[in-house]
């Protein structure tokens, strides 16, 4: 009925001997990691949503692409599928998820909408980064993106790159979104809500 002298905390992290995933594929020969999203689809399955960045010929710059992994371990382990939606070097064997497939698409964060009514077909969304502005997707089975609303219309404009939706939130009545935004003074915007290059 009481305490004292106790407090609620939580184990310190540590990092495990063996690192999730690693790059072994190449469109996966830059990097692998940010942005990262683990969810939970089901008791079984957690997926990871990670960053894949392909070197180019050039060797200076990165093709960069969101990815996916599965685990059925709780976890511990994770397998890369080959989901058969993007074309890379002449095969569909590999685990990139389309649309996000280029470096014009920018960063995707998953997150589940939890808002009553929401359609089945609309169950998982996605921010992604299109350059001149966020826009969401949509997915009925968090693979299966396609663009909703109006192109012309981002839902945020301003916003940077490291955007995480966390959803709807049923005490609020309102989505949250963190998102990363540079500050910009007067004297440099421009119409739209963008910073002007300097």
């Amino acid at each position: 009925e009481s305490m004292s002298q106790v407090r609620f905390t939580m184990h310190p992290p540590h990092v495990a001997d063996l690192p999730a995933i690693v790059p072994d594929s190449p469109w996966e020969s830059y990097s692998v990691g940010w942005p990262v999203r683990v969810l939970d689809i089901s008791p079984t399955e957690k997926r990871l949503y990670y960053g894949c960045n392909e070197l180019l010929p050039d060797h200076s710059t990165a093709e960069s692409r969101q990815c996916l992994a599965i685990s059925t371990d709780g976890g511990l382990s994770w397998h890369k599928p080959n989901l058969g939606l993007v074309t890379h070097n002449g095969s569909t064997a590999n685990n990139i998820l389309a649309p996000f497939n280029n470096s014009n698409m920018g960063l995707s964060d998953v997150f589940r909408d939890e808002k009553p009514g929401t359609p089945a077909g609309q169950r998982w969304k996605a921010l992604v980064n299109e350059g001149v502005g966020t826009h969401l997707y949509a997915s009925p089975d968090a693979i299966h993106f396609s663009r909703i609303g109006d192109a012309n219309q981002p839902v945020l404009l301003g916003a940077d790159t490291q955007n995480i939706g966390l959803g709807w939130n049923g005490a609020l009545e309102k989505y949250i979104f963190y998102i990363r935004h540079n500050h910009c003074p007067p004297s440099a915007m421009v119409p739209g809500g963008y910073c002007q290059p300097s």
